[in-house]
């Protein structure tokens, strides 16, 4: 089964392992990546996703506030929080 799967993380190299270890265990699905909740939101409005893994501080729109605005305009989206805030 094909998914879009999407990666929220500032830390680039923390996203693109996680990004990397979803590609090998997920090879049929596409997984996408953005930097912060506002280019994830930008990058949802051209591309839907089924599963989204973020963490939560992150600069210009944290994970909490990109949570809430996805839960507005995006549903059936499951979002998984990985973050190492406490």
């Amino acid at each position: 089964m094909m998914n879009n799967i999407l990666v929220v993380d500032d830390e680039a190299i923390q996203r693109r392992v996680l990004a990397s270890m979803i590609r090998r265990a997920l090879p049929a699905s596409q997984v996408w990546e953005a930097s912060n909740g506002k280019a994830a939101l930008e990058l949802m409005h051209s591309q839907p996703m089924d599963v989204v893994f973020t963490d939560i501080k992150m600069p210009i729109m944290d994970g909490l506030d990109f949570i809430e605005k996805l839960k507005q305009s995006f549903t059936g989206v499951k979002i998984i929080i990985l973050s190492g805030f406490r």
